[in-house]
């Protein structure tokens, strides 16, 4: 049974951890406020942040280590001293984003250029901070996380955008799978773009989820649709993955569990 170690026990960290221990994986979870430790329901939690440097030492005796920690100011510090407890033979895995990338056009794939991603990405910074780091590094570029009460279109409604766009929108329930077969499957070394297949336009999707939520539609200035689509083919093709929910139109149930 494998020890898995998750920094970040926030909306996605947390439902990983629930949805590891169901497939009978050892897991430990942080939160950096002691508000959080408090409401945390796993039974092997941490309170880690700046006052401790991060550390505890049966938190990172561990065969893999989720950063699940969204950027913020002190971003890199963070992390390199998270760097500097972690052994190089633990399988780390950084939940970064695909908002590194620039708002271009048609297809990004993950081998791209730097001249396609945001040099000045605090993100692709802590990516490149860890790939000099850690030989056993896997890097997922999440898209849009949706799905429980995170419902697209909801935060805009009643407001007028600027410009229609393909969605790169991800499921959680994807998300916490993906990583899964990742640490079952034991890769290393990879960057991986995590992104729902289907990309429906954000006024495709926002209309439909304002008619089934019952809340205002969100206008848009401009009809043509621009902007890139993210692909995900080298996680499929690489993983064999099937998505639990390809199509982001079809992300909501009724359930809110973990939410």
């Amino acid at each position: 049974m494998k020890n898995v170690s998750i920094l970040g026990a926030g909306w996605v960290g947390k439902a990983l951890a629930h949805h590891l221990k169901q497939h009978h994986y050892y897991v430990k979870a942080s939160v950096q406020s002691e508000s959080s430790f408090n409401k945390l329901d796993i039974e092997d939690k941490f309170l880690l942040n700046h006052n401790n440097n991060y550390y505890h030492q049966d938190f990172y005796a561990t065969d893999v280590l989720v950063v699940a920690i969204p950027p913020k100011d002190g971003y890199l510090t963070l992390l390199a001293e998270v760097l500097t407890h972690t052994n190089p033979k633990t399988q780390l895995i950084l939940l970064s984003s695909t908002s590194i990338y620039q708002q271009t056009q048609g297809k990004v794939i993950e081998r791209d250029s730097h001249s396609i991603i945001e040099n000045h990405s605090l993100m692709l910074q802590a990516e490149q901070l860890l790939q000099r780091k850690h030989p056993n590094l896997i890097i997922l570029r999440l898209g849009g996380l949706m799905g429980y009460n995170r419902i697209a279109g909801k935060y805009s409604e009643g407001t007028t955008i600027k410009q229609n766009a393909p969605v790169n929108h991800i499921h959680r329930d994807d998300v916490v799978e993906i990583i899964k077969q990742i640490i079952e499957k034991n890769i290393r070394n990879e960057v991986f773009n995590v992104v729902a297949p289907k990309h429906p336009t954000k006024k495709e999707l926002y209309s439909r989820n304002a008619k089934q939520f019952s809340f205002l539609p969100t206008n848009f200035e401009r009809e043509e649709v621009e902007g890139k689509i993210v692909s995900s083919k080298k996680l499929i093709e690489h993983l064999k993955y099937e998505f639990i929910y390809p199509n982001p139109c079809e992300f909501y149930m009724p359930s809110l569990a973990y939410s």
